[in-house]
Order: C-alpha cells, then sequence, then structure tokens
C-alpha cells in the first residue's frame, strides 16, 4: 500500500512539474515485453483479461482491488516479479532495429475489412455505413487509417526475426478460443495462471461486466466486437477496394481469405 502511494505522488508530481508526457515513454523502454496493435483491434479486451491474470498472480489481491486491469505496467511497478508490458499503438518506434532486437513483442491482429469499420463507427457512433456511404468511401481512401494498418503489417511479416521473442495473436481467435488463446499470451508473457483464474479473468472481462463498467465512468472502450461484420455493411465497390490492396501486400500468414462471396462465405 505504502508502495502505491509514493507512485501516485511521483506521477503527481511529475505531472506538476510538466514532465509526465515522457512517462509513457520511459516505460516503453523499460519494459520486456511490448504488446503492439492498431487502435480497436479488440486489445483493450485481451489487457484486461491479462491485467486480471495478473493481479490473482501478484499475492496481495487486496491491495490491488481497486487497480484498473488494464494497467498492465503500473501493475508490475507494483509487483516487480510479475513482467513488465507496455501496450502501444504507434509504428514509428519499430524503426528502430536496435529497439526492437532488445523487445519480445507481441502483435494483435483483426481482418482489417472488420477493422477498418471499427474505426469509423468509432469516429461517427451515430451514422451507419450504410447511411453515409459516400463519407466512408473517402474516409476508406484518404484517412491513412487504413494505410497504417497494412503498413503495420507489413513490416512485421518482414521483421518478426528482430525481436527476442515474437508471436502474434488475432482478435478472432480470440472470439473463437478465449481460454486457449489468453493461455498462450499469459505463457508468452511467462504467466503462468492457473484454470481457475484464466476462467475468471475471462468472466470479468466479458462483454456484459466491460459494458457494466463502462457504464459506471470506468471506461473500457467497450463496443460490440463481431468477427464478418463487414460483409453486412460495405458496399461493394469498397469491399472490392479493401481486398485488392490486401491480397497485393499482405503476407497470407496471417490467415485472413480476401475474397469475400455476398452468400457469406469467403
Amino acid at each position: 500500500m505504502l508502495k502505491r502511494k509514493l507512485l501516485a505522488f511521483s506521477e503527481l508530481l511529475q505531472d506538476k512539474l510538466g514532465v509526465a508526457k515522457n512517462k509513457y515513454k520511459r516505460e516503453r523502454a523499460a519494459a520486456e515485453y511490448i504488446m503492439i496493435s492498431r487502435p480497436t483491434a479488440g486489445r483493450t479486451w485481451l489487457r484486461v483479461m491479462i491485467g486480471n491474470v495478473m493481479k490473482q498472480l501478484s499475492g496481495m489481491d487486496a491491495a490491488l482491488d481497486d487497480i484498473n486491469a488494464i494497467n498492465l505496467y503500473y501493475i508490475h511497478q507494483l509487483c516487480p516479479n510479475l513482467p513488465s508490458i507496455k501496450p502501444v499503438h504507434e509504428l514509428n518506434i519499430f524503426e528502430d532495429e536496435e529497439f526492437c532486437k532488445q523487445k519480445k513483442v507481441l502483435l494483435m491482429t483483426r481482418d482489417p475489412r472488420d477493422h477498418i469499420i471499427s474505426y469509423w463507427q468509432k469516429k461517427h457512433r451515430a451514422q451507419s455505413i450504410k447511411e453515409q456511404s459516400t463519407d466512408f468511401s473517402w474516409y476508406l481512401r484518404n484517412n491513412p487509417r487504413f494505410e497504417q494498418m497494412i503498413k503495420l503489417y507489413e513490416f512485421w511479416s518482414n521483421n518478426k526475426h528482430l525481436p527476442k521473442e515474437f508471436a502474434i495473436v488475432r482478435y478472432e481467435d480470440l472470439l473463437v478460443d478465449t481460454y486457449s488463446e489468453l493461455e498462450r499470451v499469459c505463457h508468452f508473457f511467462g504467466l503462468k495462471p492457473t484454470r481457475e483464474m484464466l476462467e475468471y479473468s475471462i468472466e470479468l472481462a466479458s462483454f456484459r461486466n466491460m459494458k457494466k463498467m463502462d457504464n459506471i465512468g470506468v471506461s473500457h472502450k467497450v463496443r460490440q466486437g463481431r468477427s464478418g461484420f463487414y460483409k453486412e455493411v460495405l458496399p461493394d465497390e469498397d469491399l472490392e477496394f479493401i481486398e485488392q490492396q490486401l491480397s497485393q501486400r499482405l503476407d497470407p500468414s496471417y490467415g485472413y481469405s480476401y475474397f469475400t462471396q455476398r452468400d457469406g462465405t469467403n
């Protein structure tokens, strides 16, 4: 408890001194593990599950009860025996080859067709693609989000040999078999949870419970994530544009097939 108070005081002091903006960079540099994705790839859900595993493994659950499970690096600071994990979104840090070589990297991916819709919905919550198809078409072709997503996947298909260790978790696989995928990710991070710990963490991070937390002001950026949603809403010309880009530029090892049939198969 004293350690927590000291950490909180330190962060408050940094805020007052105007140096808090460097906190993120310091944590990123110090972390053993980097967890990278683009926004809206489902990373918040995964972080909450991992955070709850870490809290159970900490041996000091009572002291961590009110700690937001999303704060993986902070949990490590309170319990240094747990791994130091820093989630990031940005692309340019991996231009530094030496940085890559020092880290163990987990890449979280999501089908780019669903992913770009999730980007759109985050920005235009009150609109639908069917109602705003012209705006979405412009967004798809002119907003950098789609290109950034492709570049991230391109980079790692060519450079997965750089980090000390490298692994991929797909959002779609988490949806299908949450238990097995969470267990695999935890083992990558050096965590050895019991079956009960994993099941409890999955339940805490269920859509139902996350939505409850969102409703009481503990924001976890909860959205109804589904796989294959793009088939219902993407206009034909936009789907063709996306799949042409992806079939030419994305490594098949990511496991996404880019030839959609409108009967619901792909």
